[in-house]
């Protein structure tokens, strides 16, 4: 599935994503899910989302858990905590079936470059690139779906798969469905804390630092903050 969009238009597949504060604030979440893969099982639908990017980006937990780059693990709950019956219809969904979370994987077109040989053909050359597209993400610990929702174990199509000859997988990128849980619990919690914050006027000018860069960096809201990104006070 291509395209698939949250909001409250008619054409979109899903209905805007709702959390509610304490106070029974609504906070309403809308957007775009690039892609969305599905493999069924007996009763549970399992959802993996995958966003394209131009440039480049890598997936980590520890941004998770500061409140960055949730915008993944937050389309992918959604849509394993959808009510709406036509869209789980249309991800193959029949009564009384669960959706489970897959994983959530970045997919960069960013990719460096690369010698080919004088006579290489188109083939070679494409296949060549496609080993160099970066791919970045989290997906489940489970062998058996992590084998049918991919053409084969390569980490140009898996983050962080690999198989040996003998056909056991080593993952290095993966988790749990315990572990998913817990992780959808605190990105909850964090919008949910991000919101009370802004809804009590608490917007001060304190952009987080990462590395060298500021997460404001390219923020189109910059101009109203003023903030100057080249002072360190």
């Amino acid at each position: 599935y291509l395209e698939m969009k949250f909001g409250n238009a008619p054409s979109d597949a899903l209905p805007q994503f709702e959390l509610k504060l304490k106070d029974d604030t609504k906070i309403i979440i809308d957007g775009a899910v690039d892609r969305l893969d599905v493999f069924k099982k007996d009763n549970t639908v399992y959802v993996k989302v995958i966003d394209y990017k131009t440039g480049s980006k890598t997936f980590d937990l520890a941004d998770v858990e500061k409140g960055l780059n949730i915008q993944l693990l937050l389309y992918l709950f959604a849509i394993c905590n959808a009510k709406d019956d036509k869209f789980k219809r249309s991800i193959g969904c029949e009564n009384g079936d669960t959706i489970k979370p897959a994983g959530v994987i970045y997919v960069s077109s960013a990719f460096s470059a690369f010698d080919v040989k004088y006579n290489a053909t188109e083939e070679e050359i494409i296949a060549m690139a496609k080993k160099k597209l970066p791919r970045s993400g989290l997906v489940t610990d489970d062998d058996e779906i992590i084998k049918e929702m991919s053409h084969n174990l390569k980490n140009r199509y898996l983050p962080g798969v690999t198989t040996n000859k003998d056909g056991v997988i080593t993952k290095n990128s993966s988790m749990s469905k315990e572990g998913f849980d817990e992780l959808e619990k605190q990105i909850y919690s964090t919008i949910e804390e991000i919101a009370t914050e802004l809804k009590s006027g608490n917007a001060d000018i304190a952009p987080m630092k990462i590395g060298r860069d500021y997460v404001c960096q390219y923020c189109k809201m910059k101009p109203f903050c003023r903030v100057d990104l080249t002072s360190e006070g």
